[in-house]
């Protein structure tokens, strides 16, 4: 999809009422700055992959890996204060990912779930995140 398409799909979602879920890796790397430390506080850690860094731009979401400092102290229960307070909600759970991804037929059983930023800077935008463990 060329630029121009980009802008025009863009600009219509914006129109119809739905934030468009186009990420830059200029934005990517402002994203991940902000809630890096958040993560961090409670022993974990963030790291970019995806569409976002290979390309440089994804008009569909950002891939955002999540990893534990200490899989011997990770509390996931902390990992969800602090989704919260990097101001994100969750959209798709594991479970719903990995249903949709049989239906693909796919038997891939990694942890990602799909989750919305709030904050006001990237709000309604799409993040995947990928949880190691």
């Amino acid at each position: 999809m060329s630029i121009k398409e980009r802008l025009a799909r863009a600009i219509e979602q914006w129109v119809n009422g739905a934030p468009p879920n186009h990420w830059t890796l200029e934005e990517a790397l402002e994203f991940i700055r902000v809630i890096e430390p958040i993560f961090a506080d409670v022993g974990w850690h963030v790291g970019l992959t995806g569409s976002v860094l290979y390309k440089g731009v994804s008009d569909h979401d950002l891939d955002v890996i999540v990893f534990p400092h200490s899989t011997a102290i990770a509390s996931k229960d902390a990992l969800l204060e602090a989704l919260k307070r990097a101001e994100m909600r969750p959209q798709f759970s594991r479970e719903a990912v990995l249903n949709h991804w049989r239906t693909k037929g796919s038997n891939d059983d990694k942890w990602v779930e799909v989750w919305i930023v709030k904050a006001e800077r990237w709000r309604g935008r799409r993040v995947d995140l990928f949880f190691l463990q």
